[in-house]
């Protein structure tokens, strides 16, 4: 029995609350056992970063919409693969003062000399969360220009008209909203139990 929209969103706005409760309360105890360092205050602008993630996601939620959400699960993919990144280099210590100072991860070189460049990055965190690489691919279409853009505006008819639909909230945006909630959770699960 599937559940309606309006059933869904009060459990997944307290889940994400939740989760962000969870990621800070773990980047409080691990504050608490270590000094602070070049990767650690990397971790904690990501962690930042993330509890806005969720905060927007959330709204979306409320609002319906879905291209903002589309682009905040690109962000936290991006987190993700971010901090599964700085896994791979020899000098993480190094590699988190240089992008403090402005560089980014993609100048960098992992154990094996491959660059990490978002394609690398994005293969790898495949092997760990299997899907990445479709489920990154997809929600890239809602910050590139694409198809997903296109199909939103128009609506097919009968097989030969078309009807235009611009700033319209359609009702398969539910659908697509609940598969990005569960896409953040998966991917804020692996940040909550990968930061450290």
């Amino acid at each position: 029995m599937e559940i309606t929209y309006e059933e869904f969103l009060p459990t997944a706005t307290n889940n994400l609350k939740n989760m962000r409760k969870k990621i800070i309360n773990r980047l409080v105890y691990f504050l608490s056992k270590n000094q602070i360092s070049n990767y650690v205050s990397l971790i904690v602008a990501m962690i930042d970063k993330s509890c806005f993630l969720i905060d927007g996601y959330i709204n979306c939620l409320f609002n319906k919409n879905l291209t903002v959400a589309g682009l905040i699960v690109r962000a936290q993919i991006d987190v993700c693969m971010r901090v599964y990144g700085l896994s791979l280099v020899e000098n993480k210590e190094y590699v988190c003062k240089e992008i403090l100072s402005g560089k980014q991860l993609k100048n960098f070189k992992d154990k094996n000399g491959k660059q990490l460049r978002d394609g690398y990055l994005k293969e790898q965190l495949d092997i760990v969360l299997n899907k990445t690489k479709r489920v990154y691919n997809k929600a890239s279409g809602y910050a590139h220009f694409s198809n997903v853009a296109f199909s939103h505006c128009f609506v097919n008819l009968n097989g030969t008209k078309l009807k235009l639909q611009v700033g319209h909230i359609k009702e398969s945006d539910e659908k697509h909203l609940i598969e990005g909630y569960d896409v953040m959770m998966y991917y804020l699960i692996f940040l909550c139990e990968n930061l450290f």
